[in-house]
């Protein structure tokens, strides 16, 4: 909330943990050479909060402010029968911040807030129907 107790996010989040992956660093840009190996090598985080304009996520490395990343979002079937997740939504998206995790978390790593820079409207109805049924 804001200083004046007014909340600032535009769309409402949701508690859901939704698998995310985003490339490490160092490895190529979705559709350049190597991009095959790319998946295997991913960093993969899961959400604590999700909304269509971003995400609030785990991760054992820290990632620096402002950094851009393709995020793939990895949605399972919203009747929750299919282990296997749908074709993942990719968006692009930036480090908004990035804090410790709290002492007190056995979990550890840090904490970062990722907003989504670029989804396509096809891919945001589609978050929208996941997040709001889960």
């Amino acid at each position: 909330m804001s200083p004046r107790g007014l909340e600032r996010r535009r769309f409402k989040r949701y508690r859901r943990r939704i698998p995310l992956g985003i490339p490490a660093p160092g490895l190529p840009r979705r559709g350049s050479r190597g991009a095959a190996r790319r998946a295997s090598r991913a960093i993969e985080l899961v959400t604590e909060d999700i909304s269509i304009g971003g995400a609030y996520c785990r991760s054992a490395l820290p990632i620096p402010l402002m950094t851009r990343l393709e995020i793939s979002l990895y949605l399972h079937s919203p009747d929750g029968r299919d282990a296997d997740p749908l074709e993942p939504i990719v968006v692009e998206g930036c480090v908004v911040r990035c804090e410790p995790a709290p002492r007190d978390d056995p979990r550890g790593g840090h904490m970062l807030a990722l907003f989504f820079t670029v989804i396509s409207d096809d891919d945001r109805e589609i978050l929208q129907r996941h997040i709001a049924s889960a």
